[in-house]
């Protein structure tokens, strides 16, 4: 759940339950770290993943020892699920134009900025459509947002320009300049559009089925919705159950339709809610399915409650899960 807050699903790896145990606080470390449940990815998932050839793995491998893979029985190299996360982020450096000479040496905190930095210098302007929100300009809301829509398509669309704007526009709305019928009509505009999108990319026999929603109390729904066309395009098959689902509920959906995984997005409700909500989602939910919780309101979590979950950052560091999740789930 990219930012699952406005900005869809936020997580950072499971690793942050190591990261809790030992106290570190540092997240680039547990990042780093190999446990014992840490998921292994042959090298042909490494491929399909990341978009680099094998020969590239190789020489990166060799020339500057980026990653270090193990053997299995059969001597096949294995790759630690950090080292497939440490390629995808170079690959993303690579291809906006930094020479991988130069990358090998950043630590992984750094690689993550440098990919940020490098979407958000190829982001959308969007200040005429938050000036639109804040002057209630129909007639350009739904001029502006379909062209986009189309020019961009429903992945890109979801990220770069619904996360930010509802930033955007939330902000403008606690500063006054925006009204909250402003941030209503925006809202409707993009969930019409991101729920049309979902409906029609849905593909028969698509990958891992994955659910969306937001927890009990939570109204910002977007987030989730964001996320959920995202991981759609990217060859998960996403189900948007709407907000607020309760624990329960959660449970009976994702027993019924055999989801693997369940995405939350929470951006305005209190730490203590969470605190009282998400335990009781984990133990609802079947053995073996995932929980990922993204957001604002979910990094303001104690790291004891964030052991053993999810918790996404951003939407770059959510696709690059959601990728290595479906090459998991299809094995």
């Amino acid at each position: 759940m990219a930012t699952l807050s406005v900005g869809a699903v936020t997580a950072v790896r499971s690793h942050v339950a190591s990261e809790a145990a030992d106290g570190s606080g540092d997240k680039d470390q547990a990042l780093d770290r190999t446990t014992a449940a840490d998921p292994q990815y042959g090298l042909r998932d490494v491929v399909a993943i990341t978009g680099l050839t094998k020969e590239t793995v190789y020489a990166w491998e060799r020339r500057y020892a980026i990653v270090e893979p193990n053997r299995d029985e059969q001597g096949a190299r294995t790759y630690a699920d950090h080292e497939v996360y440490r390629l995808q982020l170079l690959k993303q450096c690579v291809d906006a134009g930094h020479r991988i000479g130069n990358l090998v040496s950043l630590e992984l905190g750094a690689l993550r900025g440098l990919a940020k930095g490098d979407e958000a210098a190829g982001s959308i302007d969007l200040d005429n459509l938050v000036r639109a929100v804040e002057s209630l300009d129909v007639n350009f809301i739904e001029h502006w947002l379909p062209i986009h829509f189309s020019a961009l398509g429903p992945s890109r669309f979801a990220r770069d320009v619904v996360v930010p704007l509802m930033t955007a526009v939330g902000a403008c709305v606690e500063t006054g300049r925006a009204s909250i019928a402003g941030e209503h009509l925006i809202s409707s505009a993009v969930r019409t559009l991101l729920g049309q999108a979902l409906r029609l990319s849905k593909r028969p026999g698509a990958g891992p089925t994955v659910l969306f929603t937001t927890p009990s109390g939570e109204l910002h729904e977007l987030g989730a919705l964001v996320a959920a066309v995202c991981a759609q395009q990217l060859g998960a098959h996403a189900i948007y159950m709407g907000p607020q689902l309760p624990a329960r509920e959660i449970w009976r959906a994702s027993s019924k339709l055999g989801s693997r995984l369940v995405c939350m997005s929470t951006m305005s409700l209190p730490r203590s809610e969470l605190e009282r909500e998400v335990p009781e989602i984990r133990l609802a939910l079947p053995h073996g399915t995932e929980l990922w919780l993204g957001g604002s309101a979910a990094t303001t979590m104690g790291a004891p409650l964030k052991g053993g979950l999810l918790i996404y950052e951003d939407m770059l560091e959510f696709e690059d899960a959601i990728k290595r999740f479906i090459v998991r789930a299809g094995r």
